[in-house]
């Protein structure tokens, strides 16, 4: 499997959707170089370089348990039986084409905790790899 057929998985909880979506947007640099200055979240866990097209995540307003959260997402069936069922969160964030491997494993960021769960198969091959 290479990393491009990877996706890493972060769960976790806080309040705003705002604030959530704001950890996830990149921005453009306003030195005129128009570099992408990495997403939040990005940034705290130590993801240097990646696919802003492949980061994404879910918001919901109240804790909830595992299989409603992830719902919608290809790679549930690989993802829950390393989620203790009594887990609850509101959040979970997904980077496409990055198997993490970085020393940080849960943070707070911007009112959000937020804990690695692990990496997967993707069910929806990438073109393109991130690395952390």
């Amino acid at each position: 499997m290479s990393e491009m057929d990877v996706v890493s998985v972060w769960l976790g909880h806080g309040q705003g959707r705002e604030r959530f979506q704001e950890l996830l947007d990149h921005r453009v640099s306003d030195d005129g170089l128009g570099e992408i200055v990495p997403a939040p979240f990005c940034r705290a866990f130590g993801i240097e370089r990646y696919d802003p097209d492949s980061l994404g995540g879910f918001y919901l307003p109240r804790p909830t348990r595992m299989p409603v959260l992830l719902y919608d997402v290809a790679e549930k069936a690989r993802i829950l039986p390393d989620i203790d069922p009594s887990t609850v969160a509101n959040c979970h964030v997904l980077l496409y084409g990055c198997a993490y491997a970085g020393a940080t494993k849960r943070l707070t960021c911007d009112g959000f905790e937020l804990w690695f769960v692990g990496s997967y198969p993707s069910a929806v091959p990438r073109s393109g790899a991130n690395r952390p």
